[in-house]
This record gives structure tokens, sequence and C-alpha cells, in this order.
């Protein structure tokens, strides 16, 4: 039995057994963590989440703590990753999760605005048919570009005009022998005319003429616009018919081209009027973001300056934060495997130490009980109902206790 006093008192040593008790099982069962094959990605990380290339090291902890750690082997694929930052060597970084959500939720909520604002955009029916006759506008004006190219190219080399045209008529190579046909008759025709019984000058005239006939019937003049007696004109007449439909392209370019502009101006007018209400809520979200990425780096930067005196936070000014937060998490993975070194060499000595203290306090506990073992679990209830009840005996406390719990049992 024991006063209120003694049994505070009590409550503090069973406190620090308890306390010593967790301390100690975490020490058995908390593996360090496998750095070694960190990739140049993952360093770019924060620690408080667990990379890929990362591992925990069950073989180190069994090195380090022998057969005390032996019984535990299967339950370090369950160890909390980051128990480092619960300790006072990391306690720089214990704010560090709670500004990444901060900054993601707030990334979160300026993301989901935007998809408001656009949809809003998207909705709006005169800004979608601006923009679906612009873009007509703009396939129609690329149509006539290519005309307007190949109308030049063209122009530039007009004889290939009739070079085609020959092609499609048939003059060719291979009229060879209407040419040889032509050319048989004409001849037959002039020496027949030769015998004709009429003065020598009269069958010259007729040989002349039947020869200039024949000459007439292959060429075909009459059928032939483009032929050689109207080249000239008809090329001149080609070449402005080129120049009028160039010149009518390019017309209507250039007409689209200020009816783009004026629907490029109104659309973009539409726009900035359909996103204005989510204009002030965005800038709240943006200098959110803005403030936890600066608290974040100057965090971070802290502990790093903590850590190494080289450390020069100016290093890091005008630097986005993207790529300022991978330099410096690059840093602390750095810091993480020498004090990972560090602490495997020191795992057997702190599991001493940590035991020396729980049996310390168990002397001490075994040698002030007021109650059987069995009750030490409930000196806070025991403590907490001697104070209700305004008692100084721990004795009528247990009873009282045992006398509530058994009647809870019996209700149950």
């Amino acid at each position: 039995m024991a006063n209120l006093e003694e049994m505070r008192e009590f409550q503090k040593h069973w406190a620090a057994y308890c306390a010593g008790e967790r301390e100690l099982t975490l020490l058995k069962t908390r593996p360090p963590i496998d750095l070694e094959s960190l990739t140049d990605a993952d360093r770019r990380l924060p620690m408080t989440g667990m990379p890929e290339s990362a591992s925990f090291d069950r073989h180190a902890l069994v090195d380090a703590l022998g057969t005390a750690a032996v019984h535990l082997q299967g339950q370090d694929d369950d160890a909390p990753w980051g128990w480092w930052l619960e300790g006072e060597d990391w306690s720089g970084l214990s704010g560090l999760d709670v500004l990444l959500k901060k900054r993601a939720a707030w990334m979160a909520r300026l993301e989901d605005l935007d998809a408001q604002a656009q949809a809003a955009v998207d909705a709006d029916e005169s800004h979608a048919k601006a923009l679906s006759t612009m873009a007509s506008y703009a396939a129609a004006n690329a149509e006539d570009r290519a005309s307007i190219q190949e109308l030049e190219e063209r122009r530039a080399h007009p004889e290939q005009m009739y070079l085609e045209a020959a092609a499609r008529e048939g003059k060719s190579a291979a009229q060879g022998g209407h040419k040889a046909a032509y050319a048989i008759v004409g001849v037959a025709g002039a020496a027949g005319l030769a015998f004709v019984p009429v003065a020598v000058e009269l069958r010259a005239l007729l040989a002349v003429t039947w020869l200039v006939a024949v000459a007439l019937a292959y060429a075909r003049p009459w059928t032939r616009p483009r032929g050689w007696l109207f080249k000239g004109r008809r090329m001149k007449d080609e070449l402005e018919l080129i120049d009028g439909k160039i010149s009518d392209a390019k017309s209507r370019v250039e007409l689209r081209e200020r009816e783009t502009k004026r629907l490029d101006e109104e659309a973009a007018s539409r726009e900035a009027e359909l996103r204005a209400p989510f204009e002030e809520p965005r800038q709240e979200a943006c200098r959110a973001v803005e403030e936890a990425e600066r608290a974040t780096i100057e965090l971070v930067c802290r502990d790093v300056a903590s850590r190494d005196e080289t450390f020069e936070v100016e290093s890091l000014e005008g630097v986005p934060f993207e790529d300022a937060f991978a330099q410096l998490n690059a840093r602390e993975w750095d810091h993480l495997r020498a004090w990972m070194s560090a602490y495997v060499d020191a795992l057997p000595d702190m599991v001493k130490r940590a035991e020396d203290v729980q049996a310390s306090e168990l002397v001490w506990l075994e040698g002030h009980a007021p109650f059987g073992k069995r009750y030490w679990p409930y000196t806070d209830t025991i403590v907490s109902l001697m104070e209700t009840m305004r008692t100084d005996k721990s004795e009528a406390a247990l009873k009282r206790f045992l006398r509530e719990q058994a009647e809870r049992e019996q209700s149950e």
C-alpha cells in the first residue's frame, strides 16, 4: 500500500520503464536504410517518402545486434519509413511533410480552378464559333497559298504549258509515222503534177500549191489555237490569266487574315471575360503555393546548414523551386547515408544503455511496488481514482478499480 505522493513517484518510474521498453523495441526492430543504390532521380526527391531504389537493410540490423535481432527478422518489412525523422537528430525536418502536403493541396486547388476556367471557355458558343471559323480560314488560306505557289511556278516556266499541251494532243515522236505519210503524199502529188500537159510555169505553181495544201493538212493550224501561229498571243493570255488567279487568291488570303485577326481579338477578349471570375481565387492559390515553397526551402536550408558548414544559402538565390529543392534533397540524402552508417555502428551501445536503464527502473519498481506486478499497467488509472476519491490509500483505489472492472465484465 502507498499514499498519493508515493503513487505519483511510482507512476513516474513506471512511465520511464514503459518508455525504455518502447525504445528498446524500436532499436531492435527498426532496420537501417540501404542507400548505396540510390539513383540520381531518387536523390532529387524528399526523404518523406521511400524511393524505389532505397531499401531496408535487415542484414545490417542482424549484424549489429546478433541474436537479439534474430527473432525479429520477419518484422522489418513492416517498419515505417522515415523513423529517423522522429529522432532529435532530424527534428529540423519535422515540419517538411506538412509543408509539402500544404503545397500539394494548393497545387491541386490551382489545377482545379484552371480546369473550371477552361471548361467555361470551352462551353461558350461564341468563343467556340470564333475558333471554328479561324480554323476554317486557316485551312482555306493553306489551300490558296499552295495554289499561289503552283501558279507562280507555272508563270516562271510558261513554255511548260505548251509542252504539256503538245503531249496531250499527241504532238510527239510517236507521231513520226503520220509525218512520213504526209511527206510521201506531198512528194508523189508534186511529181504527178509535173506530167500535167500545161505550161511549165503553171505546173510549178500547181506543185507548190499542192505542197502547201499538204503541209496545212498536216499542221491543221485552225484546230490548234495554242499552236505556233498563235503562240505569242496565247502566251500573253495565259500569263494574264495566271496573274489574275494569283491576284484573286492573294486577295482572299489577305481578307481572311484580316478577319482572322479580328476574330482572334474577339476570342481573346471573350476568354479573358470568362476567366475573370476565377482570377482572384487563382491568385490566392498561387500566393499560397509560393509561400509553401518559400517555407519549404527555408526549412531544408536550415537543416542542411546545421550539418554542413560549407553550405551557402546564397547559392540557391534565383533558382526555381523544383531545382533548388532537388539540390537540397541530394545533400540531405548524403547526410542520411553518413548518419545511417554511424547509427549502425552505435546501435549495439544504444541497445545496451537502453537495457541497463530498463533494468534499473525494474529494480526500483519491484522495490517500491504498492501492489502486485499484474496491476502495474493500471497505475495511471489508480492514481486518477485516488485523486478523484480524495483518498491517500492506494489499496482503496485498487479495490474500487477491481470492482468497477468486474461490473463492466458482467454487463458485457
